[in-house]
């Protein structure tokens, strides 16, 4: 994603990408590449049709990071995150019906439905709600280019996540990557901030 939000960045909104931020994007990239590397045996189980939809994804979040430039600057963070999560609201209940009514998916209640909405509930205010808060309000000050390469933490947090909460053993290959990563966020901080963004009044 950090690769093709910096293309995207360069020919939609004519930033200009400096070196720097070239080789700290392709080191973060080998970092998430060592810390992916134990799933690597598994490539068989894999399809083309899978990797086109999860390259398509990426596609769109990279539109996205980009798209919402604009819009932070002409409204709050909280209000840009509050239409995008009702939008996607409306389009998940239409598509929902949609494939209940022509008989793809059915919607069976159980005693377990209850708990699970809770946590799909909990999951989307936190790790969809507040996330986007959070990235909408940085994306008031820095451009998508830099914003991009945070989001190579994703996998570390993942990897850490599996550690504590499923019991899944680290390898010293996904150490060497998390610390890539680190270093290339670190280096990313410290970069001049000419370039980007000036700072947003606050709007009420």
């Amino acid at each position: 994603e950090p690769v093709v939000t910096l293309f995207l960045a360069w020919l939609i909104l004519r930033e200009k990408i400096s070196p720097l931020i070239i080789a700290l994007c392709i080191v973060a990239c080998a970092g998430v590449g060592f810390v992916a590397a134990p799933d690597a045996t598994s490539n068989h189980l894999g399809s083309l049709l899978g990797d086109g939809l999860i390259g398509l994804a990426v596609l769109f979040a990279s539109l996205y990071a980009i798209s919402t430039t604009h819009a932070v600057k002409q409204l709050p963070p909280v209000a840009v995150a509050a239409l995008q999560q009702s939008f996607a609201l409306i389009f998940f209940v239409v598509m929902t019906t949609g494939a209940w009514i022509l008989g793809k998916e059915s919607i069976e209640f159980t005693t377990a439905t209850g708990f699970s909405l809770l946590v799909a509930i909990a999951s989307g205010a936190f790790g969809y709600g507040l996330a986007f808060l959070l990235y909408l309000s940085a994306a008031r000050y820095l451009s998508p280019s830099r914003i991009s390469l945070y989001l190579t933490l994703t996998p570390v947090f993942g990897v850490i996540g599996a550690y504590w909460l499923l019991g899944e053993k680290l390898l010293v290959i996904q150490g060497l990557g998390g610390a890539l990563i680190l270093l290339a966020v670190i280096g990313v901080t410290r970069l001049p901030q000419q370039s980007e963004f000036p700072p947003v009044p606050r709007q009420f």
